[in-house]
């Protein structure tokens, strides 16, 4: 760190702690947040979700590819009402290739409806959000990451 960030640290410290310090209460608590499901439930769902697209799109998928098949990748960010209909499907990370962006999103419209999320994945009414990638192989077929990590 070099002198000149030193000079701004301290003050900083010295106009957000010292207050707190001088008046007893030590740090502010930090403000309530809702409670988060738990990671292995967003996990269940996730790939209960993978397994309804892969079998709906049997001709299109393989099982058990290696990491050196791959020759693209497609993450999707994907939101799903409480009877497990998908209200939005979107590219977080393109594959650079619009077809195989187009062919993952249009897989997990042709999957509807996915599987309810549980309800402690619809957060006040709002619908489950998570992202799934596609793992493009040379021979066009794909495999999803939710379940290629269990095999």
């Amino acid at each position: 760190m070099s002198r000149s960030s030193f000079r701004l640290v301290i003050p900083l410290c010295v106009l957000v702690c010292m207050p707190a310090i001088a008046t007893g209460q030590g740090a502010a608590a930090p403000p309530a947040q809702a409670a988060l499901p738990a990671p292995t439930e967003l996990a269940k769902y996730q790939r209960a979700v993978a397994e309804r697209i892969e079998r709906v799109s049997k001709m299109d998928t393989r099982r058990g590819a290696g990491e050196s098949q791959v020759t693209a990748l497609t993450v999707l960010g994907i939101k799903v009402d409480g009877k497990g209909e998908p209200i939005e499907v979107w590219v977080v990370r393109s594959s650079r290739q619009t077809a195989l962006d187009q062919r993952a999103r249009y897989s997990v419209f042709n999957a509807a409806p996915l599987p309810a999320p549980p309800a402690s994945l619809l957060a006040s009414g709002a619908p489950a959000e998570f992202s799934e990638t596609w793992m493009f192989l040379a021979d066009g077929r794909f495999q999803l990451l939710s379940t290629a990590s269990r095999r």
